[in-house]
Parts: C-alpha cells; sequence; structure tokens
C-alpha cells in the first residue's frame, strides 16, 4: 500500500489548514514561537520539492532553509482568505528557480548528472499514469537526469503535478499561468523526458530536445 505525499496528507484535513492559519496570525502579533507549527507542518512538503528541482540533498536542505525564510518574512503579505499551500509552493518556486540557475552556473559538464542523484528510497514514488510507463520501466537516476536537461516550465509543471500531486488548477496558481498552459506544459514535459531517456540509453537516438 502506497504512503500518501505530504502534500496530500496536509491537504485531506481541514484541521491543519485551522492550526497553520491561527500560527500565521499568532506569529504576526509577535509570537515568533507560533512560526514553529508552519515549518513544522510544511517541511516535508518543502523538502521534497527542493529534492526534485535541485537533485541534490545538502543543496535541497540549504534552500528549504532559505524557503522558510521567506515564508516568515512574507507573512504580512499573506491574505487569510486564501489557502496557504498553494501560497507556501509559490515563495518556495519562485526562490528554486533562481537557486536552479545559480546551481547550472556553478557546475561542470562533467559532473551534471552526478549533481543530480538523489536518495531513491526516500523519493515519494509517481502516480500511476499510462502516458509514464516508459519512463517507470527505466532507472530513477535516468528521470532525475531527464529532469535536469528539459526547459524549467516544463519541470515546474512536472514536478508540481506529478510528483508533488497538485492539481492542475493549484499549480496554475502557483506558476501564475493558465490551467490549459499546465496541461499543455505537461503533455510537453513527458514527451521531453522520454526522449531524454530514450538519448540516455541509445546514445544514437536523435539529438533534438523539447
Amino acid at each position: 500500500m502506497s504512503e500518501l505525499h505530504p502534500h496530500d496528507e496536509i491537504r485531506s484535513s481541514d484541521g491543519h489548514e485551522t492550526e497553520i492559519l491561527a500560527a500565521i496570525h499568532e506569529t504576526l502579533g509577535g509570537n515568533r514561537n507560533a512560526f514553529r507549527v508552519i515549518v513544522d507542518r510544511y517541511s516535508p512538503v518543502v523538502h521534497s520539492l527542493c529534492v526534485r528541482m535541485l537533485g541534490n540533498r545538502d543543496d535541497a536542505r540549504e534552500a528549504a532553509q532559505d524557503i522558510f525564510i521567506k515564508i516568515f518574512t512574507s507573512l504580512h503579505k499573506f491574505k487569510m482568505g486564501n489557502k496557504t499551500l498553494p501560497w507556501v509552493y509559490t515563495i518556495a518556486i519562485n526562490h528554486l528557480r533562481t537557486r536552479y540557475k545559480k546551481k547550472k552556473n556553478r557546475e561542470s559538464a562533467e559532473n551534471d548528472y552526478k549533481q543530480e542523484q538523489i536518495n531513491i528510497e526516500q523519493a515519494p514514488a509517481l502516480e500511476t499514469d499510462p502516458a509514464l510507463q516508459i519512463i517507470r520501466n527505466e532507472e530513477e537516476q535516468l528521470i532525475h537526469a531527464a529532469l535536469s536537461r528539459i526547459s524549467g516550465k516544463y519541470r515546474e509543471v512536472f514536478v508540481l503535478r506529478e510528483i508533488e500531486n497538485l492539481s492542475v488548477k493549484e499549480t496554475a496558481v502557483v506558476l501564475k499561468i493558465p490551467e490549459g498552459t499546465v496541461k499543455t506544459n505537461l503533455f510537453r514535459a513527458k514527451q521531453a523526458i522520454i526522449k531524454n531517456i530514450v538519448k540516455k540509453v541509445k546514445p544514437d537516438a536523435s539529438n533534438e530536445s523539447i
């Protein structure tokens, strides 16, 4: 039996949302200890996203710390009528976009793939989807190598939809793009991942990339 992804566990209970909203209110009121509730509740979600986007657990741990600092300094901007989870994802994605660009600039061509590997056993599994059957039949390392090679806009949609389990609507809110664009980019992301996996397994395959 598969375990709930941290995102699904949080979304499955309205009590979590009430608890987080109360913590935000108390933190803004001067009780900084209340922020610990937010950190404890969203750490699994944020860390999972960081690992998937950066591909390295040390980088992910540092990025998660920076993201929670940004969340803390942005609490006054949160609108109490909104859901907290998409808001957290938005802050995280914006930070990771910048961090990923800096990370890729630092890396040399020789260790491109080595920096993308993660602990497979602790990573959440992909959802069942016929269009991803070819991906699930390959080694997990190939998937992450492929993720590192596709366009950022496709990687973000794929990670949020297929790994973090956000809905199309939630993904659109986080990335600030239309729902139709989410669906289109997800389709193209799957094509690109499959193409990169095939190219890795068969070096003589077409060099075209999406």
